[in-house]
Parts: structure tokens; sequence; C-alpha cells
């Protein structure tokens, strides 16, 4: 660089004196999604990384452990490996216990129809559950996890690994 421009000052009037040094704007995004965490190391890792077919995925959710109430939870899916999901697929896919996938972006729920059979469709949110022409239910559910949350049953007990005096969260995430 041939140069350097004299330092700017920001509309409030504070200006920082970098001292020839460099100062690059940018995103530095130091959140984390704890719950999230908890409950990935109880479900069956469906990503691209780990399921790179349709055989593969169907497997690890045979393989898959099931929790206290018999429910599988898969997460990291993404469409490129098998295509997209629903309902008539992931019976096909899955075994006969209730299972829900959750898509890579977090948008998206797709469950089969042993898990559809124990929730209450009729009172999600109408924008929620996706349906076919004839009215019925395809097995994907958009940005429901408030209300499918409130249809699944309680997350039982802590997994083996936590105990119960030494959890910084009061109770589990289901």
């Amino acid at each position: 660089m041939d140069s350097i421009r004299p330092p700017r000052t920001h509309a409030s009037g504070v200006g920082i004196d970098c001292d020839g040094a460099y100062a690059l704007p940018g995103l530095a995004d130091h959140h984390i999604h704890i719950l999230a965490l908890a409950a990935a190391r109880n479900s069956v890792d469906c990503s691209p990384e780990a399921v790179k077919n349709r055989s593969a995925l169907s497997r690890a959710l045979h393989a898959a452990e099931r929790d206290v109430h018999g429910w599988i939870r898969a997460i990291g899916y993404d469409q490129s490996t098998v295509g997209p999901l629903d309902v008539t697929v992931l019976d096909e896919l899955a075994p006969a216990a209730p299972v829900r996938i959750q898509h890579r972006s977090g948008a998206l729920w797709v469950l089969n129809s042993a898990a559809l059979a124990q929730l209450d469709i009729r009172s999600a949110p109408a924008h929620a559950v996706e349906r076919d022409h004839n009215g019925m239910p395809t097995g994907r559910i958009w940005r429901g996890d408030a209300w499918l949350q409130t249809q699944l049953p309680p997350a039982g007990e802590l997994p083996s690994h936590v105990s119960e005096r030494s959890s910084p969260v009061s109770g589990s995430p289901r």
C-alpha cells in the first residue's frame, strides 16, 4: 500500500487512532445455543458428512437409540444427500418408532407416521403444518418448534453422564 488515508471520524465524532494498524469491521458472534448442544448429544447426526445416501440414513435411523418414550431425534439433515423428506419417505427409511428429523437450517422438522399419530395436529398453528392437496399432513413442520415442544412427551430422565445436582439447567432439553 503506497499511502494511508488520514484517520476518519465516525458520525458520532469518535475516532480511533490505530497507530498505523488497520481496523477491519466484522461480525463477532459469541453466543451459543447450550440447550441445542445438549439435545444434539442425544440425537442422530444426519448431516451430509455423516449420512452420504439413502441407505446410510436408513441404517443410522434403525441403529439409533430411542429416548425414554421411544422417540428417535435426528438433526442436521440436508436434502443434498437423499432429497426432500416427507412422511412417506421417512416411513420407508425409518423404523416404526416415532422419528423426527430436523433440517440443518433449523426451520423444518420432518416427522414419520408414528410421530404424527402421537401429536394433536389440529392444535398446530396453520402456518406450521404443511399439508398435501388432500389436506393431509406431509410430515413437515415449518417453524413450529414452540408448538412441537408442547406436543412431545416430557424429556424424562437426564442422560447418565449428567447428574441432577451438577446440571446448570433446571430440567433437561427435549
